[in-house]
């Protein structure tokens, strides 16, 4: 199976070299000139009609390709860890090329950083002009400080404290004077507070920086994020998206996030608590799925199949096979599924299947770079496996 994905990998890489890692967006409607005229609600329709045909017309819509360094971050993921199977230089190089990259994405004020998204977008609850959000910088900054654990970077370390500093200063966070915090997903912005995928991916990221520098206040803030989320855990053993009035929609990747921060901030005190919630999300995360390997988007909905769905699953199923090596069949079984029917000869996966059609627009941020990254985590875990 290794050299089967090691060479699905190797085309990925290839196919994002040739693209200079610059491709569109789900959500890169509002790029548009049209989108600049029209009201909130006429945009958010125009993104919706974008995103969900299968016809790509944004070039002729004005929307350019761009990079984002959320994919550029997954890319490099993607390329530290096969660099430690192959030990092939031109992995290393690439993934310094795009550690690099990122420093200069970066946004800089006062001792912090953020990255942003390079276009404006919408949401049911929030229109962003900036692009700025919690979630893109933290998985940038989680993957600079793979970057530094790896192959020693100070600079990358220094850039990610910067990012917590941001996230703690400029997006901040609910105290519920009850030991639970929630971050927001946007700056201070009261209407992206309860999200639970956006408070445990900046837990994890506070957390990894508060073991790193020994700083127990963020390990204690990580853990007060944990908690909150914690709190809301369903019957299932899920999340809703959010707690907010329409927003509580449950989908794979989203609940994905939360299980991997939690078994990242499991090597606390709090370890029995833990351990129980992620094994009953790990139950939940699995009724996603069939024998065959594919993966639902949705909960109680058979379509779409979301590439995204797929990658976070074949993530979060690697990591959990620490404790259940059952899981690193699940695992291999959903990659081997998505390589047959959600991705293209040419190097790239598709973005979505539905019952009578495919969007086969190729996303760097959404589809390509999460892939590359989750089948690199399961090529490593096979290696070890095997040995």
């Amino acid at each position: 199976m290794v050299p089967k994905y090691l060479l699905i990998c190797n085309r990925m890489l290839g196919w994002l070299k040739k693209s200079r890692w610059k491709s569109y967006d789900p959500y890169d409607a509002g790029l548009s000139k049209f989108a600049r005229v029209l009201p909130d609600r006429g945009w958010w329709i125009l993104q919706h009609i974008i995103r969900l045909n299968p016809v790509n017309f944004r070039p002729l819509l004005g929307i350019r390709k761009q990079v984002n360094a959320k994919g550029l971050a997954h890319s490099m993921q993607a390329c530290l860890k096969l660099f430690r199977v192959t030990n092939e230089l031109h992995l290393l190089s690439t993934a310094n090329e795009l550690g690099d990259w990122l420093l200069q994405l970066g946004e800089r004020k006062e001792g912090r950083c953020s990255w942003n998204y390079p276009f404006p977008y919408i949401t049911r609850n929030l229109t962003c002009k900036k692009g700025t959000n919690i979630v893109n910088t933290s998985f940038v900054a989680l993957a600079l400080l793979d970057s530094y654990e790896q192959l020693g970077k100070n600079k990358h370390l220094d850039t990610a404290l910067g990012a917590a500093r941001f996230i703690l200063h400029d997006i901040g966070y609910r105290d519920y004077k009850d030991g639970r915090i929630c971050f927001y997903y946007a700056p201070k912005s009261p209407d992206t507070l309860s999200i639970h995928n956006a408070n445990m991916v900046a837990a994890s990221l506070i957390y990894r920086i508060g073991k790193i520098c020994g700083n127990s206040e963020y390990i204690q803030l990580a853990e007060a994020a944990a908690k909150y989320t914690l709190s809301y855990q369903l019957p299932n053993g899920l999340w809703h998206y959010s707690e907010r009035p329409g927003l509580r929609w449950i989908d794979c990747f989203h609940a994905g996030f939360v299980l991997d921060a939690l078994m990242l901030i499991a090597n606390s005190q709090n370890r029995e608590t833990y351990y129980s919630a992620i094994n009953r999300g790990m139950k939940g995360l699995k009724a996603f799925s069939d024998e065959r390997g594919s993966v639902r988007h949705f909960l109680h909905k058979r379509y779409p199949e979301d590439i995204r769905s797929y990658a976070q699953f074949i993530q979060t199923g690697v990591l959990f096979s620490k404790y259940n090596t059952e899981w690193l069949e699940f695992a291999t079984t959903v990659a081997n599924y998505a390589m047959k029917t959600m991705f293209s000869e040419q190097g790239f996966c598709y973005y979505r299947r539905y019952r009578g059609f495919v969007i086969k627009t190729p996303f760097i941020r959404w589809s390509i770079g999460p892939m590359a990254f989750a089948l690199a985590t399961l090529i490593e875990k096979l290696e070890v496996y095997n040995d």
